[in-house]
């Protein structure tokens, strides 16, 4: 235990700072937890604004330190091409299976 006033104090906001990333990363996983659902196709929704959803919530990590911003563009990236390939839009590319190996 801490023997002076400011490491006390410091013991005391270094546990409110805990709980409440604890909350903000609960928040965020299960934004984009969602987002890959729908996306994937698993669950139903609108992917538009699920994808909406997990970029704020990942914004808000970054903002506050708990999210890099390597892997707020990690997981962007990923969301928008399932969203992409899930629509069929012109950016949508199979990346698991490259059309070279098939001949």
């Amino acid at each position: 235990m801490a023997n002076h006033k400011q490491a006390k104090k410091r013991i005391l906001r270094n546990e409110k700072h805990r709980i409440s990333n604890k909350s903000r990363m609960s928040k965020i996983r299960t934004s984009v937890k969602k987002a890959l659902l729908i996306t994937s196709g698993e669950a139903k929704g609108d992917a538009k604004a699920s994808l909406a959803a997990a970029n704020s919530q990942l914004a808000k990590g970054v903002k506050h330190g708990i999210v890099s911003k390597a892997r707020l563009a990690r997981v962007m990236s990923k969301l928008s091409k399932q969203t992409a390939a899930r629509k069929g839009g012109a950016n949508a590319k199979n990346t698991k299976t490259p059309a070279s190996s098939a001949a």
